[in-house]
């Protein structure tokens, strides 16, 4: 009876928030401190989110089953909620390798979150290649604009926010699998890969960020180049696309480059993973593969 009554009570709180009010209020509880169970808990989010919020209508706090603004509000709520927590503890500004995970606030939330923005790419995928929505990136387009709404960085506090919302941002990027970094489109017949949003995500964010002034994380430089390994199996000819990427890389964002030579000395750095995988593609990749660590040993 007790297990009843907190299901419908926490359903009627639901009825009384926006989505965002909800999330906020739903990162707060701790699974320890729950009144709900384990199952319970992922019930009633399962209800909340694709059966209230995500069919309600915008003017009733929902989302008007559009999932991509529902991915953006979960986003933008996880991001405000872990602002919160730094201001309370400002000794995590300085590791942004750690994950959203590691702040205090619900996993399942993040479990969510996750699901989500893999359903909006696969949408986004499905979509006839010449029409807006297989053109689009979301993710990255709403990550910069949150960083734009600070203003410029013009003044010590206003860059002090900009460095943490592009800490925070990372860390949310570390949650998500690597290839959402990576844009697939239809080229003619065949598949290829585009990394413009996350080269402008580099060159415009992280770079002010970085440490040495030119070298991102380890844990970001590695995540992209498993990305990137990660979506060209997709392609017809992998180790030409992987190539076309890293020369696009050198013109475009040299500074991952940079990052991947840096961490070299590493036996699972990004420079040899890659080298190992064009490889074992197929004898004729060697010639690439030849070519790519090189490159990377003289930047």
């Amino acid at each position: 009876l007790s297990c009843c009554l907190s299901s419908v009570l926490s359903r009627f709180a639901v009825s009384q928030l926006t989505f965002r009010e909800w999330l906020l209020m739903e990162l707060g509880v701790h699974p320890d401190e729950d009144i709900l169970s384990a199952s319970e808990r992922q019930e009633f989010h399962y209800w909340a989110l694709y059966q209230h919020y995500l069919p309600a209508p915008a003017d009733a706090g929902g989302c008007a089953g559009d999932l991509q603004e529902a991915c953006a509000v979960v986003i933008g709520s996880v991001l405000d909620f872990c602002q919160r927590s730094e201001l309370s503890n400002c000794s995590h500004l300085e590791k942004p390798k750690c994950s959203v995970s590691h702040l205090r606030g619900s996993p399942e939330i993040h479990g969510r979150l996750q699901e989500m923005v893999l359903e909006v790419e696969l949408e986004r995928r499905r979509a006839p290649p010449d029409s807006q929505a297989a053109k689009k990136h979301f993710l990255f387009r709403m990550l910069q604009g949150r960083v734009k709404a600070l203003g410029p960085d013009s003044a010590e506090g206003e860059r002090l926010l900009q460095q943490q919302e592009l800490i925070l941002q990372t860390r949310i990027l570390l949650c998500l699998p690597p290839s959402l970094l990576i844009t697939t489109r239809w080229k003619g017949k065949e598949i290829a890969l585009d990394c413009e949003d996350f080269f402008c995500f580099v060159n415009t964010g992280l770079k002010n960020i970085c440490s040495r002034g030119y070298v991102l994380s380890y844990d970001i430089t590695a995540h992209f180049f498993r990305g990137l390994l990660s979506a060209s199996l997709e392609c017809n000819r992998p180790a030409q696309e992987v190539t076309s990427i890293l020369s696009s890389c050198q013109a475009r964002c040299p500074m991952l480059l940079c990052s991947a030579a840096v961490r070299a000395l590493s036996p699972w750095s990004p420079a040899l993973l890659l080298g190992r995988f064009l490889r074992s593609l197929a004898p004729q990749c060697s010639a690439t593969c030849d070519n790519v660590t090189p490159d990377l040993k003289c930047l």
